[in-house]
């Protein structure tokens, strides 16, 4: 067998080396490139959940409430401040909740309504949290028990609560809460009941409510649903909100049809930095899929190669 010379050996160990370089600095935490956001663990919660609601505050941190503990549904929440990377109780709701949605108001208190308690029964009831003193307070009744309902902040203020369902039925009316007042009142009938579904705030106030195939629109300043629109059924798309800069984002579908897609909504599709990278394309992401067993593969076939 040919010995080995200095500069061959040379060439190997520098090849070996930078592959494995190369390999570990990608490991561990994902790096992120300018612009681009990462996962990092932080603190955990002082009570393990799922189904729970999760809104942003005024001043920064996260209110979790409700949702299935391990033995039952829990009525406890907890805020998360990013800053410390820590989780504090913040007392616990009238009633434990799950599938029940929490929206922030204008004054920065939180409304949670709805949802399912630990008898499996469907509520009426809404609570009110303060983040300014940490506590809880009645905010009256819906008129109706519902669970997994959407709720969306009204540019006016109010907040509008739409469909669910309850022991019985499939809701297809809505309600809407009056923060001045502490009133609810009625707020209409979309073309069916549903469920489970999304409502987005458009930029000109009305509320666009997609179930499936078909959605309807809420003008506020009718106080019920004007228009229902249809979509092909190779069009549908999600829409996860509107963002910052009032442009709204969607997950855009192939094959558009005029006249029967959300084109005349002019919804925008948009990249933003905060999309997390999917992980691949760059050399240390490519790098970081190689089994270790290729490297001494690979300086076997360079050595050959000198």
């Amino acid at each position: 067998m040919k010995r080995m010379t200095g500069a061959q050996g040379a060439w190997l160990a520098a090849i070996v080396f930078l592959l494995f370089t190369v390999g570990q600095s990608g490991k561990g935490e994902a790096s992120a490139a300018p612009g681009e956001w990462r996962w990092a663990l932080t603190g955990s919660l002082n009570e393990a959940r799922s189904g729970h609601t999760a809104t942003l505050l005024s001043d920064g941190r996260v209110l979790v409430a409700g949702g299935l503990a391990p033995s039952a549904i829990t009525a406890s929440a907890e805020a998360f401040d990013p800053v410390a990377g820590v989780w504090s109780v913040v007392g616990s709701m009238a009633a434990p909740r799950v599938g029940h949605t929490a929206t922030r108001l204008a004054d920065g208190r939180v409304l949670v309504a709805g949802g399912r308690d630990d008898h499996d029964e469907v509520l009426d009831s809404a609570e009110l949290f303060d983040p300014a003193t940490g506590t809880w307070s009645a905010a009256g009744r819906m008129g109706s028990a519902r669970a997994g309902h959407a709720a969306v902040l009204l540019n006016d203020g109010d907040v509008l609560i739409s469909g669910g369902f309850d022991e019985d039925e499939t809701k297809s009316y809505s309600v809407r809460y009056h923060p001045a007042t502490g009133a609810w009142t009625w707020a209409g009938a979309m073309n069916k009941g549903r469920a489970y579904h999304t409502a987005t705030v458009l930029l000109d106030g009305r509320v666009l409510v997609k179930p499936t195939n078909r959605v309807c629109i809420y003008a506020p300043r009718f106080g019920a649903v004007r228009r229902v629109v249809t979509l092909h059924e190779q069009n549908q798309r999600d829409f996860v909100g509107v963002m910052e800069d009032d442009t709204m984002l969607a997950l855009a579908a192939k094959n558009r049809t005029p006249g029967t897609s959300l084109q005349n909504l002019q919804p925008v599709v948009i990249t933003k930095p905060c999309v997390p990278p999917s992980g691949g394309g760059t050399v240390t992401n490519i790098v970081n899929n190689i089994p270790i067993w290729v490297y001494p593969v690979v300086a076997v076939f360079a050595l050959i190669a000198l």
